[in-house]
């Protein structure tokens, strides 16, 4: 072999070998938001928690309570918990950043790793749920609700709703 197409040889490896890295990278910065978004915890429906609903159904959704108690004969069960996304909604934000990583050459990271841990932070939830003596629910007391539009702020929609509703139809 001539010495040329040695030194063109180790010019094609260089470059593969560049491209390798570059690539390798790219995965390893991208990943940063992704992991992040799919790892937030899971939705919670929080619907259930009205009065009339079975005390098991509350367990299933929002997992094991901090502490159960008896206050006043009732049982009392405390829950504390991180309130996620929807899993489509992880699925369509990994895939966009993964995307957006990718066509920007990984410098997307720098802007939206930082967004998804402020923006896209899950949100803590503590509350108090008092049960009747057949265990379905008689009251909820929200503690801590850090979510933009608190479950509060949905139950006082639904009242003016219904007020809005009756008060039409007389």
């Amino acid at each position: 072999m001539k010495l040329s197409e040695l030194f063109i040889k180790a010019k094609i490896r260089r470059f593969w070998f560049s491209i390798i890295m570059i690539f390798a990278a790219l995965v390893n910065i991208q990943s940063c938001s992704v992991s992040k978004t799919v790892k937030n915890p899971s939705y919670k429906d929080l619907s259930i928690l009205k009065k009339g609903t079975d005390r098991a159904q509350i367990i299933a959704e929002l997992g094991a309570p901090v502490a159960t108690i008896k206050e006043n004969g009732a049982t009392v069960d405390v829950f504390k918990f991180k309130q996620g996304s929807h899993t489509t909604t992880k699925i369509v934000k990994g895939v966009g950043y993964t995307v957006l990583a990718i066509g920007t050459l990984g410098l997307s990271e720098a802007i939206m790793w930082p967004a998804e841990t402020t923006l896209g932070a899950v949100s803590n939830i503590e509350l108090k749920v008092v049960y009747d003596s057949s265990y379905v629910i008689d009251s909820v007391k929200i503690y801590r609700d850090d979510r933009w539009i608190k479950l509060s702020d949905l139950k006082a929609t639904q009242q003016n709703n219904k007020k809005t509703k009756q008060e039409a139809e007389h």
